[in-house]
Formats: structure tokens, sequence, C-alpha cells
């Protein structure tokens, strides 16, 4: 049952939107499974608590709790680094879901422990395209309310991105997903109305340079559905006619 659990884990992580619900629930099951066996190995236990339905019954704290000591469990480990990632950013995402700020210190821990494990699976030249994205696009949804961690974590990042990925669409793909998010960071989410002339200027200001690196990402990847499924997005943000918008489909 453990074993069915990273297996089903696995295929999540690597085909996120492939019978997703299903998934989710048969490593739920196997984890819950294995737990009540007496299974204590660390991925399991945040399997568990993230997938398995009996997990409800069990109180808010507890819950986070769970989490923190799983995600630090999972840190001291010899897993991998993009199954540490995950851990770690659930963790903070549910100790920080009340804002307290008592948990503040915490959270910015284990952020930065995330950060640190995208950094160490990045040097990884065999990682495929798909799961760095998606490994980096989470660990910036995590900071994209936070213009101070969201910034420094690009500035780690870019110099490994480059270095290990210069002739991969995938450094291109994170960069534009990086200055997407922190275009909206600086555009704020009111309605357009709400928008101060600051936000409007630095919206406009740096979503051409998410557009520039989706289209260095496709033209060393034009097989890559992410690219232009990112790209609809940044057209719509930059309000470009339907014309140009429709290449992208």
């Amino acid at each position: 049952d453990a074993e069915e659990a990273l297996n089903q884990f696995a295929k999540i992580t690597a085909s996120p939107n492939d019978d997703l619900e299903v998934r989710n629930d048969l490593a739920g099951a196997a984890a819950e499974t294995a737990v009540d066996a007496g299974c204590d190995d660390p991925l399991i236990q945040f399997l568990y608590y993230r997938y398995a339905t009996g997990v409800a019954a069990k109180t808010f704290h507890e819950r986070q709790e769970r989490y923190r000591t799983t995600a630090q469990a999972l840190e001291n480990s010899g897993y991998s680094p993009l199954w540490k990632l995950h851990a770690n950013i659930y963790a903070a995402e549910i100790l920080w879901q009340q804002r307290d700020t008592n948990l503040w210190r915490t959270v910015e821990q284990i952020r930065y422990q995330a950060i640190g494990n995208l950094t160490q699976a990045l040097q990884d030249q065999t990682l495929p395209v798909e799961e760095a994205y998606q490994a980096a696009d989470a660990v910036l949804q995590m900071l994209s309310h936070n213009t101070y961690e969201l910034t420094n974590a690009y500035t780690t990042l870019e110099p490994i991105l480059f270095q290990n990925r210069a002739r991969s669409a995938s450094a291109y793909l994170i960069k534009a997903d990086y200055y997407q998010i922190y275009a909206w960071r600086g555009r704020g989410n009111g309605n357009a109305n709400q928008v101060t002339d600051e936000g409007w200027r630095l919206f406009k200001e740096r979503l051409p340079e998410a557009e520039k690196s989706l289209n260095k990402a496709w033209s060393l990847n034009p097989h890559d559905p992410q690219i232009p499924t990112l790209m609809l997005s940044v057209a719509e943000a930059q309000a470009k006619p339907m014309a140009e918008v429709e290449k992208w489909f």
C-alpha cells in the first residue's frame, strides 16, 4: 500500500491534469491503509494528510502541525527535492491560511526550504520540461502575494535556470511565468477602475518580458502546449487583437 501511494503520487506530479481526482483518491486510500498499518515513512505520512479522506475529521490545528512535522521529516530525508518541495508548499499554505502572525517565521522558513528544493531540482538537466515548469510555478504562486519573497526567489533561480537550461524552453517558460505573476503583483487584483497609475505602469512594463520569453521558449520547443497556454493568458492581459491571440490556439 505504501508503494501504491508513492506510485499514484508520482503520476499526480507528472500528469496533474490526467484523472486528477481519481489519482488523488487512490493515493489517499493507499496512504491511509499504510498509515493504519503503522507506516511512519514521511512521504507516506504527507500523502495521508494531503489526500486521505479520513483527515477531514482532524482539527485544523492538528492538521497544521502534522503538515509542519511531515514536511520537516521529508526535508531531512533522502527523498527527491521535488517531493520535499510539494510537502513544504502545502505546509506553508496551511500554516499561513489564517494569517496567524505568530507562525510567520515558521512559514518563512518553510518557504525558503521550498525554494531550496526547487533550486536543487532545476540543477538536474534530465528533469522533464513539464515537471520543471510545474514545480517552479508552484513555488512562484506560493510567493505571489509577497513581492519581496517573489523577486528574491526568482533572482536566486534565474542563474541556475540559464546555466543549466540555456538551450531549453523550460528556462524561458519559467521566466515568462515569473514575469506574468510579477506583472499582476504590480497591478493588483482589483477592478480596472481601482488600479493606480503606478499599477498600470508596472503591469504594462512587465508583461512584455513574459511575452518575449514565451516567444523564445516557442522557438526552442514549438511542441510544448504549456507555452501557448501561458501566452494566451499574457495576450489576454495585454488586450491583444483577436487575430494575434488566435495564433496561439
